[in-house]
């Protein structure tokens, strides 16, 4: 899959540089603030819609040119470090120059997982699944996800009932109920590190919260399962995304457009609850909210009600 995208890797300059307490505005315009920014770092904010994106910068507030009473910029998206991804849907604009928007951000989301270690090597070192968790959590913050995991490690290694309930990989799979508590546990993502010569796999799309490492994995494979489990399809080779095939120490980056998929595209782990997402993405009350039905090209298709999804491409320059 090669994504050719109107949205290359750009840096945007619009931003006014000031203080959280000056608050005269740098002239008549419409205004974006942030509040409870754990890192304090410049957000990436979309205003999207209609197959448009403005893509702005902001750190702390923002002034912008007045937006039109009506604009298709109806709904704000915001990526920043240490963070939930931040959405607000139905915007509304009026003819005047004083719309203020205020996006009061919260805690990254927090998603538990269960690393069930089957061979004796597998928690320690370099190639370790204490470094693959490292190491997972540093990409999705680095790249402004706004997820978080937190591990709990069980040694299973020394049972050998519970080494072959587990298996290798997803096929042949042994349902949740025949694993047993031993060896699964509700509600969290079940990291089961094998013995089988391969990097990874993610049983999806029947049980996404089960996947399997192998001997063969690097530190970013199990970042690049998590990013399975969250809906992603693998990317073209000769890239530094994350969700490139195989084992590359040269996977680095997740896309904006990646991000929001991983945050509300249906087939994502963390998408399928809509009181869920009004939870954990917005401040007010929208009956609206839903997982989308986000393609993997330049947009596609939404759920009914919403405004689709920004471009898998679309990759604003980090700072």
């Amino acid at each position: 899959m090669n994504h050719s995208s109107p949205f290359p890797r750009i840096a945007v300059t619009v931003f006014v540089a000031v203080t959280p307490m000056l608050l005269v505005r740098a002239w008549a315009a419409d205004r974006i603030t942030l509040t409870n920014s754990i890192d304090n770092d410049e957000a990436i904010v979309l205003l999207n819609g209609c197959s448009t994106e403005k893509v702005l910068r902001v750190r702390h507030h923002l002034d912008i040119d007045n937006v039109a009473k009506g604009s298709c910029l109806s709904e704000a998206i915001v990526f920043s470090s240490s963070n939930a991804m931040f959405l607000r849907e139905n915007l509304e604009w009026k003819n005047n120059d004083t719309d203020t928007i205020d996006i009061a951000l919260k805690k990254p989301v927090k998603v538990d997982v269960v690393i069930w270690l089957a061979r004796a090597d597998a928690k320690t070192g370099p190639d370790g699944a204490e470094t693959h968790i490292k190491k997972a959590n540093e990409l999705f913050d680095n790249n402004k996800v706004g997820v978080t995991f937190a591990a709990t490690f069980e040694e299973v290694f020394s049972d050998t009932d519970a080494v072959e309930k587990i298996g290798t990989s997803c096929s042949p799979l042994n349902v949740k109920s025949e694993r047993g508590p031993n060896v699964f546990t509700e509600g969290s993502i079940n990291v089961y590190y094998v013995t089988k010569a391969d990097s990874g796999v993610t049983c999806k799309p029947q049980n996404p919260d089960i996947l399997f490492i192998g001997t063969n994995a690097s530190p970013t494979s199990l970042a690049h399962e998590f990013g399975h489990a969250f809906s992603l399809s693998h990317e073209d080779p000769g890239t530094t995304n994350v969700m490139v095939g195989g084992s590359a120490e040269t996977r680095t980056n997740f896309t904006d457009g990646q991000a929001f998929r991983m945050n509300v595209k249906c087939s994502s782990i963390v998408a399928n609850d809509p009181s869920d997402l009004q939870a954990r993405l917005s401040t007010t009350p929208e009956p609206s909210h839903s997982c989308r039905h986000c393609d993997d090209n330049t947009g596609g298709s939404s759920s009914a009600g919403s405004e689709g999804c920004p471009s898998i491409d679309l990759d604003v320059e980090h700072k």
